[in-house]
């Protein structure tokens, strides 16, 4: 299947080695509950593996210490009339980056604010830190969701402070290059404000934005350590952890120490202690609007039997450039830039394989990167190369499949294996967000040749980086293309293995074939653009206020406002992006106060 001339069939071939590997390696033993409560689940391959399982903290945890949320509104779900009605100011659905900054910004401003979550809240003590488990939990489609055409999976968080909840901290600045773009291109001027910088220095303030407590873990000590050996661009990534130490190693699975500054706990912290009240579980299917105006939302709480209905003077939509579009689109927006440019980071994974343990499940995540390649055409498109989180079942999808026993002698080698991630910042790729019959969103993304070349370069590079660093051998899941071993055992000449012809001959290999047309696993954590700010309709869906085109006092605040791909892991622009929309929202509001 995976080598069939049909893309039907390879399709199928990825759905299956997802729905194989994740259960295998990522649950626990049937039946035995988790919990750092009580931590008692399983996987019999771990011990094989030498992964010792979920990373508790050191110390116990005081459930005291993380005080939850006290302003989640409960709701009698048995009335006769099946259903709940609220009132407020402004209505913002999702909790993630977006929604959770403009929250704060209103509710200290004043405003009547209700926070609408599809996915609950889950106390940092409650965590299970379990893959499988967490992957579910916290990950929309447990982490299956994918393009239609099953070309890449995309990880989108779906939950109680959204994607900021299980990033993995890494929180670069919007450059200037990317601000200068997006400003001429899309008539932008705001972006170049001192207003705007202002903004984004609130923000790196807030959620305690530095390098100085960094400590790497292997992982990307050996990225620093092959880039500078060969000269490359290497630096390390500034973190959200407040100017402290963060090693837990887990926080794709959420934040067991509250260290990490995520929106849930930062800003939706903020927006209650000034009287923001919580919604979870419940799904908003329409924006409600009455002549050109929102009004308010409709929905369903978790148990799908009861309707939600929130009346409000300006509707906000944060949930994400999936759904933020499914959203419009579903309320009858008619602009045609709504859903029709989404734009992706597609990854892809570079393992290399070392003679010594390298445990890159230990430590902190994703604090180097490496600039190398990240402007291959003098516009500033090109990849990142960083280093991901790399627990059993992520390390698994990443890792070649060549039958079932060669897929397992290969993650026996799991301890002593070091993955790097290729970002590309898409160019010439088409993404886009429509409806299925149902109403739900339907994910179109056909990767560009440039980007695939982007992708082949980046595993080129990164192959010379891991090599340099001491790897023995590099695996990639491109259909047919093997692993690159070095000859003898014996100490590794760098520059003479990267420039032999049997290396050369590998990366031209993996430049024929490309990752185009379901030939190699892709991933996507960072999905941006589907619906674009731009100073004119007909180049966006929404003004460079927020406020969409066609409908007034309705607002967005999340990725989906991005013109391009940012190239950038988007945590701060976004961030950045929906404080702007809050002082935009705050002035509208006190104006129409005024009349």
């Amino acid at each position: 299947m995976k080598h069939s001339v049909l893309p039907l069939t390879r399709k199928i071939f990825h759905v299956f080695k997802k729905l194989a590997m994740v259960p295998f390696y990522a649950c626990p033993h049937p039946g035995v509950s988790s919990g750092l409560a009580q931590f008692a689940a399983w996987n019999p391959t771990w011990d094989l593996l030498g992964y010792p399982g979920p990373n508790i903290p050191d110390r116990p945890l005081d459930a005291s210490t993380f005080q939850p949320p006290t302003r989640f509104l409960e709701f009698d779900v048995g009335n006769p009339e099946n259903l709940v009605e609220l009132e407020a100011d402004v209505v913002i659905v999702g909790s993630g980056c977006g929604g959770g900054i403009i929250a704060a910004q209103l509710a200290q401003a004043g405003h009547r604010v209700v926070v609408l979550e599809k996915g609950s809240y889950v106390h940092p003590t409650k965590l299970s830190l379990v893959e499988g488990e967490s992957l579910q939990q916290f990950c929309e489609n447990a982490v299956l969701c994918q393009s239609e055409d099953g070309s890449i999976t995309i990880v989108a968080g779906s939950t109680w402070g959204g994607g900021s909840r299980i990033n993995w901290s890494a929180s670069l600045v919007p450059p200037k290059h990317l601000l200068e773009e997006w400003s001429e291109r899309f008539h932008l001027p705001h972006l170049l404000t001192n207003e705007f910088q202002q903004g984004i220095d609130t923000v790196l303030e807030r959620m305690g934005v530095g390098i100085d407590s960094i400590q790497h873990n292997s992982g990307n000590q050996i990225l620093l350590d092959g880039c500078r050996r060969l000269g490359y661009h290497c630096d390390s990534i500034p973190q959200n952890t407040g100017h402290k130490p963060h090693s837990c190693g887990s926080c794709f699975f959420g934040c067991p120490s509250e260290t990490k500054q995520s929106s849930d706990a930062s800003w939706l912290r903020d927006a209650e202690r000034h009287g923001a009240r919580f919604v979870q579980s419940c799904f908003v299917e329409r924006v409600l609007i009455e002549n050109g105006k929102a009004v308010g939302v409709s929905g369903w709480l978790h148990s799908g039997q009861t309707q939600l209905r929130v009346k409000a003077k300006h509707v906000v939509s944060s949930c994400g450039s999936i759904h933020t579009p499914a959203l419009l689109l579903r309320s009858g927006l008619k602009n045609r830039h709504i859903g029709s440019k989404l734009h992706l980071h597609p990854v892809h994974a570079v393992v290399g394989v070392f003679p010594e343990p390298v445990k890159m499940f230990e430590g902190s995540i994703m604090t180097a990167l490496s600039n190398q390649i990240a402007d291959r055409d003098g516009k500033h498109y090109g990849a990142k190369l960083e280093v991901p989180a790399s627990h059993t079942s992520i390390a698994s999808l990443g890792c070649p499949w060549n039958g079932p026993l060669d897929s397992k002698l290969g993650m026996l080698r799991f301890p002593n294996m070091s993955s790097m991630i290729v970002l590309a910042r898409d160019k010439d790729s088409q993404g886009s967000v429509s409806l299925d019959t149902d109403g739900n969103p339907v994910i179109r993304y056909r990767l560009g040749r440039f980007d695939s070349d982007t992708l082949a370069m980046g595993v080129q590079t990164s192959a010379e980086v891991l090599l340099a660093a001491g790897a023995r051998e590099i695996l990639i899941d491109q259909t047919g293309t093997s692993p690159y071993r070095v000859e003898g055992d014996g100490p590794i000449d760098v520059q003479a293995e990267i420039g032999s012809e049997r290396f050369r001959a590998w990366t031209r290999q993996v430049h024929a074939r490309g990752f185009r047309n379901l030939n190699g696993s892709l991933l996507s954590a960072h999905q941006m653009g589907s619906c674009v700010m731009a100073g004119r309709p007909d180049l966006g869906a929404v003004q460079p206020t927020g406020e969409t085109w066609e409908v007034q006092n309705l607002w967005v605040g999340d990725t989906s406002l991005f013109p391009t791909a940012s190239g950038v892991n988007p945590m701060i622009t976004v961030y950045s992006m929906a404080f702007s929309v809050a002082q935009a929202m705050k002035q509208r509001m006190g104006e129409q106060a005024k009349l």
